[in-house]
């Protein structure tokens, strides 16, 4: 009876030294996205990815371009989307866009035919415009796919000032909470800008692909594979 009892000590003992077993890991768990903890996933989807094309291993940081490419794109597609609203409605800017050439009076039957109604020196400046806040964008320090702010614009890359979007600095006042949600809320709204500039569009240049925008007038222009067709073409035609 003595020589069990030892054995059961010492079995006890022994035990107190085994390690304890990892709890099992899922294989999910071990793979971790890139996708993981970035703004602009939707529940209850949250991130979509089928291509993979969030791993950056192979092809450098491709994950931030996407991303500042996305914003960029939200963004021309909610100015395009108001633009398209308020111009069909019979607002435009005062003035001229050109030399003798008012705004109103390149107002067309679409908004597409009243790209083509603008006339090549119009078209140069918006061109020109769109090319100087990208170029602003571009040669900030550090750059945003080396640490710098995704979607910073400033008139002063070097000083960081007149910003684009926040000219009169209202937003420092914003916490981080409110800064946070505002960002969720630009991309959410630009993402449905996105598909509202692709459906009219789409209505304006094919009959009945938006069986509900049937009524809007028809568009025979070049737009959007030829966006100067109405001044000149590649093959000087």
């Amino acid at each position: 009876m003595a020589r069990f009892a030892a054995l059961l000590a010492l079995a006890g003992t022994a035990g107190a030294y085994v390690a304890p077993v990892a709890p099992k890991v899922s294989a999910s768990a071990l793979k971790a996205s890139p996708l993981d903890g970035l703004e602009g996933g939707q529940v209850p989807l949250g991130n979509w990815d089928p291509l993979n094309l969030a791993d950056t291993t192979q092809f450098g940081p491709t994950l931030e371009w996407y991303r500042a490419a996305e914003l960029k794109h939200c963004r021309v597609a909610m100015a395009a989307f108001v633009g398209m609203v308020l111009q069909a409605n019979g607002w435009v800017f005062p003035g001229n866009i050109a030399p003798g050439v008012t705004f109103k009076s390149c107002v067309g039957a679409t908004p597409l035919d009243t790209w083509d109604n603008v006339p090549l020196y119009g078209k140069y400046q918006i061109i020109a415009w769109v090319g100087l806040m990208e170029l602003c964008t571009e040669i900030q320090k550090p750059h945003y796919l080396m640490g710098g702010k995704v979607g910073e614009v400033n008139f002063d890359p070097v000083a960081k000032t007149y910003s684009l979007w926040d000219p009169v600095g209202s937003m420092k006042k914003w916490d981080d909470a409110t800064k946070a949600r505002g960002r969720l809320v630009e991309l959410q709204n630009g993402r449905a800008a996105m598909f509202g500039v692709a459906g009219l569009v789409s209505a304006w240049k094919t009959d009945g692909s938006v069986p509900l925008l049937n009524f809007f007038p028809d568009y025979t222009g070049g737009l959007p594979t030829e966006p100067f067709a109405a001044n000149w073409h590649l093959s000087g035609i």
